[in-house]
């Protein structure tokens, strides 16, 4: 045999450690949230509406509320299983409840929170707002703080990413879109 004989590499497969760090909770699969939601889709699957759900409904006076009320009202597009449709109003509930006021105060409006591409088979991410944003991502996401040119979302494990102003002057409100080629 040469000095330089060929030798196969065969990795060598070390037990697997369990790990002594708790698992990050997605923060809407585990939890508190995902209570509420059920109790929030199961009351809109049944045609009835609760003293919660209606806590969720927009606070008046911001520049989302109506479509808020008529985005709820929607049925779910034909594309669409019931729950992803009820995940997309439930989100855009919950940003008006926990960061409306903040959104508002800092001069967001409603197509950078709540924008849409007018055609919503089309895959344009650049005329969606921050809902969509939130409703599409597919990990944890969350909004960690408002500015005034940027918010500050928190997603896996805790890194942060900056989602910066920019013209959508060519979306719609999701409500609009989404009642274009909504339901049956």
């Amino acid at each position: 045999m040469s000095a330089k004989e060929y030798v196969p590499f065969i990795p060598v497969l070390k037990p697997a450690i369990a790990s002594t760090e708790p698992a990050i909770a997605d923060g809407f699969e585990a939890g508190i949230k995902a209570a509420r939601f059920s109790r929030f889709r199961d009351a809109r699957r049944d045609g009835r509406e609760s003293l919660a759900a209606l806590a969720t409904l927009a606070a008046p006076g911001r520049p989302w509320s109506e479509g808020l009320r008529l985005l709820k009202a929607l049925p779910a597009p034909m594309h669409m299983p019931m729950e992803r449709w009820d995940r997309l109003v439930w989100t855009c509930l919950q940003i008006d409840q926990q960061w409306g006021g903040d959104l508002v105060a800092r001069g967001w409006d409603v197509l950078e929170v709540y924008g849409s591409n007018p055609d919503i088979s089309a895959a344009r991410a650049d005329r969606n707002g921050l809902a969509l944003l939130l409703w599409s991502w597919s990990g944890p996401i969350e909004i960690h703080r408002v500015d005034v040119e940027s918010i500050v979302l928190t997603v896996d494990h805790g890194n942060q990413l900056r989602w910066r102003r920019f013209d959508r002057s060519r979306a719609v409100p999701v409500w609009e879109a989404y009642a274009m080629r909504g339901g049956p």
